[in-house]
C-alpha cells in the first residue's frame, strides 16, 4: 500500500534524474517502515521508522561513505 507524501516541498530533488516527484511510502514487505522513492527513476532513500525519518534520510547525501 502506498501513502502519498504530504511533505513534497521538504524533499530534495532526486540526485540521479533531478525529478521532484518524490514520495514517501510504507514498505509493502514491512508495514512499519517508510522509504522515499523517486517516481521517475525509482531511486530509493534509506528506510526509516517514520515518514519524517525517511524524508531526512532522502535529503541526506552520502559522501565518501558518510552521511553529510
Amino acid at each position: 500500500e502506498r501513502e502519498v507524501n504530504t511533505m513534497c516541498n521538504e524533499l530534495k530533488p532526486c540526485p540521479f534524474c533531478g525529478s521532484e516527484e518524490i514520495f514517501v511510502y510504507l514498505k509493502s514487505t514491512n508495514y512499519d517502515k517508510w522509504c522515499a522513492v523517486c517516481e521517475i527513476c525509482l531511486a530509493r532513500g534509506g528506510i526509516g521508522e517514520t515518514k519524517e525519518e525517511a524524508a531526512t534520510l532522502w535529503n541526506t547525501r552520502m559522501r565518501g561513505g558518510k552521511r553529510k
